[in-house]
């Protein structure tokens, strides 16, 4: 419980801050697109779709060893394209079904909550060191 050399604490809890104002910036702005266009899970198409597209972009400049980007087994492109079909679908499908059904201030309210849990389960399965604080 203290300092870990490699790590800022103080713009670890920013970027975090950060993240959670721009998230519910976003749930709020799809509520209002859900009004307009009643499809929601074409909406979570392009919203899973246009992730990838950024998170691609992002990849392209950050990672410039072509070797990365090679798949060494087919069990490395199953775990990709489950953990980004599924759970990636998943987890916006059901976050415009809460939109939908309670508004964005309820989808909301659980992403510290979300941050927490996160957290507290890494502790739990991989050991990881929990900090409260910093």
């Amino acid at each position: 419980m203290g300092d870990t050399p490699g790590k800022d604490w103080n713009l670890g809890g920013i970027y975090l801050f950060s993240h959670s104002l721009c998230w519910s910036g976003w749930i709020v702005m799809q509520a209002f697109v859900l009004k307009r266009y009643s499809a929601p899970l074409t909406v979570s198409a392009f919203t899973c779709f246009f992730g990838v597209v950024q998170f691609l972009t992002i990849a392209a400049f950050s990672e410039k060893d072509p070797k990365a980007w090679q798949f060494n087994s087919s069990a490395e492109i199953y775990s990709v394209l489950f953990s980004g079909v599924v759970t990636s679908g998943l987890a916006s499908a059901v976050q415009i079904w809460t939109i939908g059904k309670g508004g964005p201030v309820l989808a909301s309210i659980y992403l510290p909550l979300q941050t927490l849990l996160v957290a507290v389960m890494a502790s739990i399965i991989f050991g990881e060191e929990f900090f409260l604080g910093g």
